[in-house]
């Protein structure tokens, strides 16, 4: 990054708040004047301690990577040292959003004039939801695929409202996810729009998630299924009558709407299925003269997908399965997570495995890599025990040493679950504890040896799922069973 930096703090209010969000807003940037970068201490302020939810603060700009994380660390390091994002020029940008709390409701397709049939035709969540709250920030993956996701969500926002003529620059404002299964692709699809209304809360004033059930719109009766996703579709656009309130709508496993309409054709599949298609593709055409939608569709299986559907998706985004250091990150935002619940406790913080994430190259570690590693940290122990330096008390040394341990025996499992999903791997500390007798709280050491423990108890069982008898070879298992394991 070059240029100069610029820390942007998401502010989000309690939902009982009554206060306003100018006066929060001018109340975080007169507290963060005082404070050390990417560090609010809403305390010190009776009114934002008393409305705000969360705080949380990003960088955009400057000239090298910056976090709270990072700073914080650096604190923990020096004491007193405030180290101010890199290159800090302006005062902070607060984005102010007021959270729901209501929860998800559910739509019916009875009474939606296509059919006599009943069934959820969507759930819609109000937006920005509390249960959504910090959701963008838990995920975690190995390049911006994130940053990229906002920015063209914002910059498709702004091409609408700025009265861009779509017939001269596309832009459906359909965004595709897609990957293998576990990948993280709905829960990235759900958390970038509250993400997206949190930061555009002055340009709308209330939002809504409406994730479609794809399955209910097809019907038992003939012709009737492009009927149902004419009037979903219309009960959308009734939503989107008021120019001030945001919709996001989410199709997930797409491919069940929008199948390849040449297959069907070369095929068994009813002909039903190709108006399905004509109807989904008509409809979305329709959303294009509204300013205030979003689409967002998700997909395991990008080769069934009609031609012409993928040809609308303004950006086609792969996820695929983490990496050494995501799923590094992935395991030690775990651990924390059982610190917090006291599961697992021990001398150091889990947040003391952060740093050494550093260390891991993009490519991972090989065995080499990690006896190298080991070696430099009791070089640095025999020098700290010889020197008897009375400015490090004992406890803190002893601190450090178990967060290194403990750090590599987390790269070690992270190099150990090559080719997991991002769902399997935040399953296996449930697994590692189950294994450890599913009982009280551990330390950090035989908790991570169970995770260990489990990690070759899963790959043995993967191993015997692919050498099933053959008497097995025709049961009726769930399409994306042996994908899930992943």
């Amino acid at each position: 990054m070059s240029g100069s930096a610029e820390i942007e703090w998401e502010i989000g209010l309690k939902p009982s708040s009554s206060a306003q969000r100018q006066q929060i807003a001018q109340r975080v940037v007169a507290l963060a004047a005082v404070s050390p970068a990417g560090s609010l201490d809403l305390s010190a302020d009776p009114v934002l301690a008393k409305a705000v939810h969360s705080a949380r603060a990003t960088v955009r700009g400057g000239a090298e990577p910056w976090s709270p994380a990072a700073a914080a660390a650096q604190r923990r390091e020096r004491p007193g040292a405030a180290r101010p994002a890199p290159g800090l020029t302006s005062p902070p940008r607060v984005y102010v959003h007021a959270l729901y709390d209501e929860g998800a409701t559910d739509e019916y397709t009875d009474g939606m004039g296509a059919s006599d049939e009943e069934s959820v035709a969507w759930t819609q969540t109000l937006l920005p939801a509390l249960s959504l709250d910090g959701h963008w920030e838990s995920l975690l993956f190995d390049i911006s695929v994130k940053h990229k996701l906002l920015s063209y969500a914002r910059s498709a926002l702004a091409f609408a409202s700025s009265g861009v003529d779509t017939h001269l620059v596309s832009c459906h404002r359909l965004l595709l996810l897609h990957g293998p299964p576990g990948t993280g692709k709905t829960s990235l699809c759900r958390a970038l729009s509250h993400k997206l209304l949190a930061r555009c809360a002055d340009a709308f004033s209330a939002g809504q998630l409406i994730e479609l059930n794809a399955h209910s719109l097809f019907s038992k009766w003939f012709s009737e299924s492009g009927k149902l996703v004419g009037a979903v579709f219309a009960k959308v656009r009734e939503l989107l009558d008021d120019p001030r309130s945001f919709v996001a709508v989410l199709v997930d496993e797409v491919e069940s709407l929008a199948a390849s309409r040449a297959a069907a054709l070369n095929g068994s599949e009813p002909s039903d299925a190709v108006r399905v298609v004509n109807a989904v593709l008509t409809q979305l055409d329709s959303l294009k003269a509204y300013a205030n939608v979003l689409v967002l569709a998700t997909s395991n299986i990008t080769a069934a997908l009609d031609a012409a559907f993928a040809d609308r998706a303004d950006l086609s985004v792969f996820i695929g399965l983490p990496q050494m250091r995501a799923r590094y990150m992935i395991l030690a935002s775990c651990v924390k997570e059982l610190a917090r619940a006291a599961v697992v406790s021990d001398v150091c913080e889990p947040g003391e495995f952060e740093p050494l994430v550093a260390l891991v190259p993009a490519g991972g570690l090989d065995l080499s890599a990690i006896q190298r590693l080991t070696a430099q940290q009791g070089s640095a122990t025999a020098r700290a025990r010889d020197a008897m330096d009375d400015e490090v008390p004992p406890a803190e040394r002893e601190r450090a040493a178990a967060a290194f341990r403990y750090s590599l025996m987390l790269l070690m499992l992270a190099q150990a679950t090559d080719g997991w999903s991002g769902r399997s791997l935040r399953r296996l500390p449930l697994l590692a504890h189950a294994e450890a007798g599913g009982e009280g709280s551990l330390a950090y050491a035989p908790f991570l040896l169970a995770m260990h423990s489990a990690v070759l108890d899963r790959d043995a069982d993967a191993a015997n799922f692919e050498q099933r008898p053959p008497s097995c070879a025709g049961a009726q298992l769930p399409a994306n069973a042996r994908a899930e394991r992943g």
